[in-house]
């Protein structure tokens, strides 16, 4: 049984018996029809295919994991064309829908600080590098409530990742040593950790961007 019908199945299971799938997944004249009906989004300024790239000027995110902080500057994010909806359900009884994109073969690239936090020394260490990642699947949902009154606006997405192939190169010579000694391009047995992470900041970024681009712009 693959991942997705993994999760698909517990989906199911999760939003119970009631939940409804309001429209065909590929019907996209009907799904922006039922966005629009049970919220303010305006499926007007929608457009029928979505970019192919986001962008995001600066990222800034923790990753308690590592004790690390990332700033991420000039962010890239390509291959969102190829985003389906995988599912969407309504459940009657708690008002609430699910709403899930499959990403296939995402690149992501950024120009990267790494910040180090020691607790034994105050003293920070900061790391520079342009940082490319390639993930052959990426998963987003969003449970939004009031599904009478639908708003993504006021929740939040998380991601489901397989494991990304990344790609290096410090700006200075102590990024270049940092990059070489870590072996930052594998981060060992913890990738899929890191990978979390990194996603946890931006998911529901990327999120809003699909709805926004591809159902009903809910402005935000």
């Amino acid at each position: 049984m693959g991942f997705k019908s993994i999760v698909i199945i517990v989906t199911i299971a999760v939003y119970g018996i009631n939940a409804q799938n309001p429209c065909s997944l590929d019907d996209f004249d009907c799904i922006r029809e039922h966005f629009a009906a049970n919220s303010q989004c305006d499926p007007l300024t929608a457009f029928p295919h979505i970019p192919d790239s986001f962008s995001a000027a600066n990222l800034r995110f923790k990753a308690p994991y590592f004790n690390l902080s990332h700033i991420d500057q000039s962010v890239t994010i390509t291959g969102l064309e190829n985003c389906a909806i995988s599912v969407l359900l309504a459940n009657e009884s708690s008002r609430v829908t699910k709403l899930t994109f499959d990403c296939p073969n995402l690149h992501v690239e950024a120009a990267r600080a790494f910040i180090i936090h020691n607790v034994d020394n105050p003293d920070e260490r900061h790391y520079y590098m342009r940082v490319a990642a390639d993930y052959e699947s990426v998963q987003l949902s969003q449970s939004i409530r009031n599904s009478n009154n639908l708003n993504i606006c006021q929740g939040e997405a998380t991601a489901f990742t397989s494991l990304p192939t990344i790609l290096a190169q410090g700006y200075d010579r102590p990024s270049i040593a940092f990059i070489s000694r870590d072996d930052l391009g594998n981060f060992g047995p913890d990738l899929d950790v890191w990978s979390r992470e990194c996603w946890a900041a931006r998911a529901t970024s990327v999120f809003r961007f699909l709805v926004n681009n591809r159902i009903c712009d809910f402005n935000c």
